[in-house]
């Protein structure tokens, strides 16, 4: 909590979400960021879940620069799914990995070098600040550099609002 993670080039960011509706096929109140990335020149990268015109998954790219898509998230209501964002810092580029497809999106704005803050979730980050979160758990948040494991968060501590890496004691706050 209160730093930044720092990385050379290539990393990625994964982690299982299940989205959960208190009524079956009610969909109106499914708005929400899974997750905020947000350079230290306040470039961001985020996941959002949208219910208009449909339930979809949509990668927004800078405040509104651009709007990435996803498809719809009907594999992750009341089940298990795995997401993975991988950040290619040299080739200012994102790969976004669903279970069974994959989106490429040039000219993200990270560089080489970069730190970043990251976000599941709520967050009371500056500008960034937003408790627009879909109904969801998040468990399993790993963080690889080149390919390297170096963070892990299983997520299942019982109390308190810090997680610690399995890897290396890196505490995380939980809200």
């Amino acid at each position: 909590p209160g730093s930044l993670l720092s990385f050379n080039n290539e990393f990625e960011i994964s982690f299982d979400c299940k989205i959960y509706l208190s009524t079956p096929n009610v969909y109106s109140g499914l708005f929400g960021y899974i997750f905020r990335i947000i350079s230290p020149d306040n470039k961001n990268v985020d996941l959002v879940i949208s219910p208009i015109p449909t339930r979809s998954l949509n990668l927004i790219i800078g405040r509104t620069d651009s709007l990435i898509n996803l498809g719809l998230i009907d594999n992750a209501i009341n089940g298990w799914v795995n997401f993975r964002v991988k950040f290619l810092l040299n080739e200012d580029r994102l790969i976004f990995y669903t279970p069974d497809s994959f989106y490429v999106q040039e000219n993200i704005g990270f560089k080489r070098n970069d730190s970043f803050k990251i976000f599941l979730g709520v967050n009371e980050y500056g500008n960034f600040k937003t408790s627009d979160v879909p109904p969801m758990i998040i468990r399993d948040i790993r963080i690889s550099e080149e390919g390297n494991l170096k963070y892990h968060w299983p997520l299942d501590e019982e109390q308190g609002n810090t997680a610690k890496s399995t890897l290396n004691n890196a505490e995380a706050g939980v809200k």
